[in-house]
């Protein structure tokens, strides 16, 4: 695609209104083009100016002017026109009351029809015959095989193969006719860094115990990097940024555990952080409820397991937190108490797991819970500009709730 065919489409990739199929391809051009995403940066200032743009309040008087409106457009039908509604309006009065009856009792006499031709040629069966197309009057749908998505263990190499979540139509034979791939490992940069991490292991869970860890310590954590748009959210962004928050942080874990032949979910639960530093918290508006908490899901060992990759080493070390271990056999999540026995992070309510990244829903409760400081550029920008300079969040000091 040209960048003049880039920049047509940019106000719908950045609403999300561009199907999935052009998504993509936008998504790959920006991420080289330095021209575009200056075109796309625009965009997203017009869009956030318009949104501050007092709404017009229609005039009182609006609904009594077009019912008048109306009424005159239909006082100026020709009288030939007037005539033929007229009797239009006649017929219809006298046919509806008639016309379910009389559909009745067609629909009658075709079933009695069919049931005595049935009787006069005893050699020709009404039923479904070899190759016939199954319909709703002779054969009912049913449900014949469930997709061979693998849920066990597969012995794979690291370069293993790779599992894609599809959504297929099919006919009324059963052919396929048209698909599309809601999430699977189709990013190179993604592959490789799977790939390099898992490299030497022999088994799914040690696979993920190498993606686990570099995950969770070759992305630097920061939660004032978020921006309410599909492409930050994306494993291949994450990787580009090296430095996310914990939703980013597990979409990159889901992806490289499929790119190693794991199958793999996105969970996300609300959780307490007793321990929140004073700028976060004033993003935040106060809260320190963070709803949404991201961690993958790994199938191992005949059962899934947790594992939240948020925190990396460094700012455990610097918080003086535990940091959350993972050995793929037990839920790796957030400890409790930190080092000094001091209360840390609490789970308040699971929201469930997803085979692919929830971000309508995301988006939904994000803007509805947080303040615009949360996830708009400018507000936040405001809010730790008031907070004092901190170069990064593994520098500012934690709070005791």
């Amino acid at each position: 695609m040209t960048c003049w065919s880039i920049r047509t489409k940019l106000p719908g990739y950045l609403d999300g209104a561009l199907p999935s199929r052009e998504h993509k391809p936008i998504s790959e051009h920006l991420d080289f083009c330095s021209d575009c995403r200056i075109e796309l940066e625009r965009y997203r200032k017009l869009s956030k100016l318009m949104g501050r743009v007092e709404r017009v309040a229609p005039p009182a008087d609006l609904a009594v002017r077009i019912r008048v409106a109306a009424s005159l457009a239909r006082s100026r039908k020709v009288w030939w026109r007037r005539a033929w509604d007229s009797a239009v309006l006649i017929l219809e009065n006298i046919l509806e009351p008639v016309a379910l009856p009389a559909t009745g009792g067609v629909v009658a006499a075709m079933l009695v029809f069919a049931v005595v031709l049935q009787n006069l040629f005893v050699g020709v069966p009404l039923g479904a015959v070899p190759n016939d197309v199954p319909t709703n009057l002779l054969q009912p749908a049913r449900l014949v095989s469930l997709s061979p998505f693998p849920m066990g263990e597969t012995d794979t190499t690291s370069n293993g193969p790779s599992l894609l979540l599809i959504e297929a139509t099919v006919n009324e034979r059963g052919d396929a006719v048209g698909y599309e791939i809601l999430s699977g490992p189709d990013n190179p940069a993604v592959r490789k860094f799977a790939e390099d991490a898992a490299a030497g292991a022999s088994g799914a869970v040690e696979k993920a115990v190498k993606l686990y860890y570099a995950v969770r310590d070759k992305i630097r954590y920061d939660p004032y990097h978020i921006v309410l748009e599909r492409r930050y959210f994306s494993a291949s962004q994450v990787l580009a940024d090296k430095a996310a928050f914990c939703l980013p942080k597990a979409a990159l874990l889901v992806a490289a555990a499929r790119c190693v032949g794991i199958p793999t979910a996105i969970g996300t639960a609300d959780v307490r952080n007793h321990l929140c530093t004073e700028r976060l918290l004033r993003v935040m508006g106060g809260r320190n409820l963070f709803i949404h908490h991201g961690y993958a899901v790994m199938y191992l060992g005949g059962k899934w397991v947790k594992a939240a990759p948020a925190f990396n080493i460094e700012l455990c070390d610097r918080f003086e937190v535990t940091p959350t271990e993972f050995d793929g056999t037990s839920h790796a999540l957030f400890q409790e108490f930190d080092k000094r026995g001091r209360k840390h992070m609490e789970y308040v309510a699971e929201h469930g797991v997803w085979s692919d990244f929830p971000f309508d829903r995301i988006d939904r409760d994000f803007r509805t819970y947080y303040p615009a400081s949360f996830h708009d550029d400018l507000a936040r920008e405001k809010a730790l500009r008031d907070g004092g300079a901190a170069p990064k969040f593994e520098d500012e000091k934690p709070l005791i709730a």
